[in-house]
């Protein structure tokens, strides 16, 4: 197998990942509560990218300076699992998943604001294109029509807030990383967020209790280590060796591969309405990708 290959491959894993980890975010609601699931899904693939690293480097990967550096993408790291967390709870796992995508076109737009060599794309027709679609598809998978008028999904629109949090987040982890090593930095980013939910997740545990059942337990771990810590994993391999735009058009699968994830495990079915204003916004990301993407 060529080393190319398996960059591809390393893509294609990230999104099957990171698609099977908001399907069983779903499954495990009834379960736990939304902090349960962050501080343990966070806490544990932090703490498996650190076992990688020390395992790899034969190094500890922490140290004052390094989480001084990961406080703020911290931060929004933890306002964005709390907020896509919540909104998967209120809405289908599958719908969740195309929102989530809307993050690219935040980014570009992020891109705009941050460097002034690219605010000459804010007149590029193509970019206004890319921005309207979004908008509609935004608009069809919130927007709620029925016998008894239009209402709004609440839970759509939590994940909406949520991707632009995580457009931060990248933006962030982009001026971080200059000076870190990937997966060292990682790890702290995702250890710290991990923290920020247990006095929560504590709180929730003793109104709800705390599901102790060895098999959904290792659902939970596992979910937190396959979609927070491969799935990130897979993604800093494939853009060491593709670079950043390639993986990111090919992780444009990742919402179709939680529809089918959503049908298997939750027997969740998208309507073509649904599905039709799903596929708008992946439209709009991929002609924002060249705005978002900086190699």
């Amino acid at each position: 197998m060529s080393r190319k290959t398996q960059y591809f491959l390393a893509a294609f894993g990230a999104s099957a990942s990171w698609a099977l980890g908001v399907v069983l975010i779903k499954f495990l609601s009834a379960e736990y509560t939304v902090n349960q699931q962050n501080f343990i899904r966070y806490f544990f693939a932090g703490l498996f990218l650190s076992i990688v690293y020390r395992l790899s480097r034969s190094e500890n990967p922490y140290n004052v300076e390094r989480f001084k550096r990961a406080l703020l993408p911290s931060v929004a790291a933890f306002f964005f699992q709390l907020l896509a967390t919540t909104g998967v709870y209120m809405t289908k796992a599958s719908l969740a998943a195309f929102m989530l995508r809307l993050n690219v076109v935040v980014l570009a737009v992020l891109v705009f604001i941050v460097y002034r060599d690219e605010r000459r794309i804010i007149s590029d027709p193509l970019f206004i294109l890319s921005l309207a679609l979004g908008l509609i598809g935004v608009y069809g998978l919130t927007m709620k029509g029925g016998v008894e008028g239009f209402s709004i999904d609440i839970g759509v629109v939590l994940v909406g807030i949520a991707a632009c949090m995580w457009a931060v987040f990248t933006v962030l982890i982009k001026f971080f990383l200059r000076n870190e090593d990937p997966l060292a930095y990682s790890s702290a980013v995702y250890l710290m967020a991990g923290m920020m939910f247990l006095p929560l997740a504590l709180f929730d545990s003793i109104g709800h209790g705390f599901q102790s059942d060895v098999l959904v337990l290792g659902m939970l771990l596992l979910s937190g280590i396959i979609s927070i810590g491969l799935g990130n994993w897979f993604n800093m391999v494939s853009v060491k060796g593709l670079g950043a735009m390639l993986p990111a058009m090919l992780q444009m699968i990742t919402p179709f591969l939680t529809v089918v994830y959503s049908y298997i495990l939750l027997g969740e079915r998208l309507s073509g309405t649904e599905l039709l204003f799903g596929v708008l916004i992946i439209i709009s990301s991929l002609i924002s990708l060249k705005y978002a993407v900086r190699d």
